[in-house]
């Protein structure tokens, strides 16, 4: 056996003449991680309130009557809303995390639990039927009859959408903070 293929102290086989500095590599930093958390959540929550709009709202409610396509457009951005914050933004948020407890400034409610996806749910509904409204609001008012997709559009319901769950989210961090404030002043930290 050579002389690099022997043994070292560490009972591992390999090159025995290495110094220490070239077997310890520190962690390399990828240019994934360089980017600031806040725009790595702002970017997910945006593409996911896209993706719902276009999968769910252009894809399966096309097949739908023109009667009740409202109710039936608001109810299933509602549900997607719901199921894919509990079950895939809130677990891709926090597996970019790179502090711990860094994605919980950006989620409503996530636990193990079952009631979590009833919570959710619920917060789908809410943030769903105000984008909703937003948009119908917002599209009634700057078109006529000939801009049939002006704020009808993926882009545009992410866009309000992130607008309204950000600023839900902010008022929750907010209410927790008094919460938190009023049971220990001294140790009140903002969020």
């Amino acid at each position: 056996m050579s002389k690099k293929n022997k043994k070292n102290p560490s009972g591992v086989y390999g090159n025995v003449d290495a110094k220490e500095e070239e077997i310890q590599e520190p962690i390399k930093v990828s240019w994934f991680d360089k980017i600031p958390y806040w725009v790595k959540a702002v970017f997910v929550k945006y593409w996911f309130f896209g993706a719902i709009y276009f999968f769910f709202v252009m894809g399966i409610t096309s097949f739908v009557g023109n009667a009740y396509e409202v109710v039936w457009r608001t109810i299933t951005v509602c549900l997607a809303i719901g199921f894919m914050n509990d079950l895939l933004i809130n677990h891709i948020l926090s597996f970019m995390e790179w502090k711990k407890g860094e994605a919980s400034y950006w989620w409503m409610f996530k636990n193990k639990k079952f009631y979590s996806l009833l919570i959710n749910l619920a917060y789908g509904g809410v943030l769903g039927l105000a984008a909703q409204t937003v948009c119908a609001l917002i599209a009634n008012q700057i078109t006529d009859q000939n801009w049939l997709w002006v704020c009808r559009e993926p882009l545009t319901f992410a866009l309000v959408a992130l607008a309204i769950d950000l600023a839900l989210i902010w008022l929750k961090n907010w209410i927790v903070y008094l919460v938190k404030r009023r049971k220990s002043p001294e140790e009140g930290e903002l969020l």
